[in-house]
């Protein structure tokens, strides 16, 4: 199994190139890597199947058709929910303070999801609604992740895909709407997970 978005190390197996026999048939990708395409090594790769994250090519949020792929045993990954991700218990309406929690990170290179961090918050105050301001940060960082109460707008906490972010996740959990889109140039958001 080859995770190469944690490692550039490709296993060793597939680095004799056994040629689609042996050790190197039996490699994995799971590339969850931003953006379409694949890693370029992999094309040399005696790999068994290469899964992909990011599947379609967009612009600014719309499609605009399939990508480069590999020709062999290339699929698209969808993710599925863990336990570790909701603790195994959907929370009931009352047990969700917040009205509206929209987690995406604005910065130029998406500007879908900055239309729709606008939207969100244009909405939330239309409907008076309260924004959560964020509480201080300890000394020394940058930001707290921590919220007062209300609709939480915009990136909180620099969660990322690769850990189990609990300050995160709790404020999602807290949420009565979530609102949520994928990148602009191709799918990969997962934050229902």
């Amino acid at each position: 199994l080859w995770l190469p978005t944690s490692t550039t190390d490709v296993p060793p197996g597939p680095k004799r190139g056994l040629g689609g026999k042996g050790e190197g048939a039996r490699l994995i990708v799971l590339d969850e890597g931003d953006g379409t395409g694949y890693v370029p090594v992999a094309a040399k790769l005696p790999y068994y199947a290469y899964f992909k994250r990011s599947f379609i090519s967009k612009r600014n949020g719309g499609f605009v058709g399939p990508p480069k792929r590999l020709s062999r045993a290339y699929f698209p990954m969808p993710y599925s929910a863990s336990d570790a991700y909701h603790r195994g218990i959907f929370e009931s309406l009352e047990e969700r303070p917040r009205d509206v929690v929209s987690s995406l990170r604005c910065h130029e290179k998406q500007p879908t999801r900055c239309q729709v961090l606008d939207w969100t918050r244009q909405e939330v105050q239309r409907l008076g609604l309260h924004i959560a301001a964020e509480r201080p940060p300890p000394k020394g960082k940058r930001r707290s992740g921590e919220y007062g109460p209300g609709s939480v707008i915009g990136e909180f906490n620099g969660g990322h895909r690769k850990e189990i972010n609990t300050g995160y996740f709790k404020t999602m959990r807290e949420a009565r709407i979530v609102v949520t889109c994928n990148p602009s140039h191709w799918e990969g958001d997962f934050r229902f997970f």
